[in-house]
């Protein structure tokens, strides 16, 4: 079971359809893949609907169990059995880092998900400027 449709948790459940059987994205909005970029998402859709992974739409998680996931759709309580569950819900920038190394080397670019999560572009786009400035 995959919490959250999203680009992550699409791309999360086509990797484990690969290697596991069974597997389910559960998602809180009307349709998956909502933040994957116009020119990727039909494909995308394509290959979770040919590798069968179940999509379960419209669904606000309240409970993971040792059983599975219990969730509300439509006003209405419903249970998924699941043996596993993984969570792909979000994300935040990770700076520990920089606070542990502030003040001990000269200088310090920050770039990609560290200012804030992002999509690669702009990771790659952050480590050009950065490697301009240095």
């Amino acid at each position: 079971m995959v919490v959250g449709g999203g680009m992550v948790g699409c791309e999360v459940a086509e990797f484990l359809a690969k290697r596991y059987k069974d597997i389910t994205i559960l998602e809180m909005l009307q349709e998956i893949g909502s933040d994957i970029g116009p020119s990727l998402r039909a494909n995308s859709l394509k290959r979770i609907k040919s590798a069968d992974i179940k999509i379960e739409a419209g669904v606000k998680i309240m409970e993971i169990t040792e059983a599975g996931v219990r969730g509300l759709r439509n006003g209405q309580s419903e249970f998924f059995h699941a043996g596993t569950v993984v969570m792909a819900v979000g994300m935040k920038s990770e700076r520990q880092l920089v606070g542990e190394i502030e003040g001990i080397v000269p200088e310090i670019h920050l770039i990609g998900d560290c200012m804030e999560p992002r999509r690669i572009r702009e990771a790659i786009s952050d480590g050009y400027c950065a490697g301009l400035k240095i």
